[in-house]
């Protein structure tokens, strides 16, 4: 008979933990089974994991419990002991069981952070864990292109098709120009409102005389947001409790976008309202509609001559 896969054990949590820091903190020095001199102890204290940024000057220790209960409030007390002992800026306890609400307390008002661990790869610390997808997206609901400028008295211009423009003497369709660097991604019109841009360039009259006028383009940009909420795909990071915070770096984004959202999309208003912290992990999505654009008939922006 063929065996399966080893037993995860508290070993493990303890390797992966260190891990999944060493993923996320790339600046920091991450050590598995460290050893600190505790300053009141007067003894050697063993830390599961260890983490230390000496340009922020910050020493997080981190305790995993590979437990079958959850942790209760006489094992935050010990824990918190252990973080003044080695004099840590921060202290981390991981249990995938849970916290109890006493343990919870204690810990928020001893800043110690609350945690549990997920890994897709794991049999045994997989979380149902969900992250936040924000996805915007933008569209262009009027365009409108024009000119104004000195003209002399009996120009004319045909209110049918657009005139001829150049720009240093070379002929140029300023409609088409926007519509090219609109799907190429070029403006970055991300809010919605009225939007003007102004251009120096030749206009040519049915009669054929050069006149100087200014080009403008008018857009209205509308935007459209919706939220939903998915699993994360080969994935592995910390859950933060208290916040209900996922992060990760270790993330397939492709086969997680290809799920449908836990209870479908909502729609929002402006995404920069929502009230998701920047220090989860969030998938946003900016969609940038093509357009394609005609001209029909030039609008009252030309100011005749005497």
């Amino acid at each position: 008979m063929q065996e399966g896969p080893p037993e995860e054990t508290w070993l493990d949590l303890e390797k992966l933990a260190a891990l999944i820091y060493a993923e996320l903190e790339p600046a920091s020095a991450v050590t598995h089974n460290a050893t600190l001199a505790g300053r009141l102890s007067q003894s050697d204290r063993q830390i599961d994991v260890l983490i230390e940024n000496a340009e922020n000057q910050t020493r997080v220790i981190v305790d995993c419990k590979d437990w079958v209960r959850r942790v209760n409030v006489v094992d935050v007390g010990a824990f918190a002991s252990l973080v003044e002992d080695v004099e840590a800026t921060g202290g981390v306890l991981i249990c995938n069981k849970g916290f109890s609400k006493a343990a919870r307390s204690l810990a928020a008002n001893k800043g110690i952070s609350l945690c549990q661990l997920h890994d897709v790869a794991s049999r045994k610390w997989q979380l149902d864990v969900l992250i936040p997808i924000v996805w915007t997206q933008v569209q262009l609901v009027d365009l409108g292109v024009g000119f104004r400028g000195q003209l002399a008295a009996g120009d004319s211009f045909s209110t049918t098709k657009a005139p001829e423009f150049r720009i240093d003497g070379r002929t140029i369709d300023p409609l088409q120009l926007f519509v090219d660097g609109w799907n190429r991604g070029d403006f970055v019109l991300r809010m919605p409102g009225h939007w003007t841009a102004e251009t120096p360039a030749e206009v040519i009259t049915l009669e054929g005389n050069s006149r100087y006028v200014l080009v403008h383009v008018e857009v209205q940009v509308a935007t459209r947001a919706r939220l939903g909420y998915v699993t994360p795909q080969n994935s592995r990071g910390i859950f933060e409790v208290e916040t209900g915070e996922y992060r990760t770096v270790h993330l397939d984004p492709d086969s997680t976008l290809l799920q449908p959202p836990e209870d479908g999309w909502k729609e929002i208003g402006d995404p920069s309202d929502l009230a998701i912290s920047t220090r989860g992990t969030v998938i946003t999505l900016d969609e940038v509609r093509g357009i394609t654009a005609r001209w029909t008939g030039l609008k009252s922006m030309v100011r005749l001559g005497d």
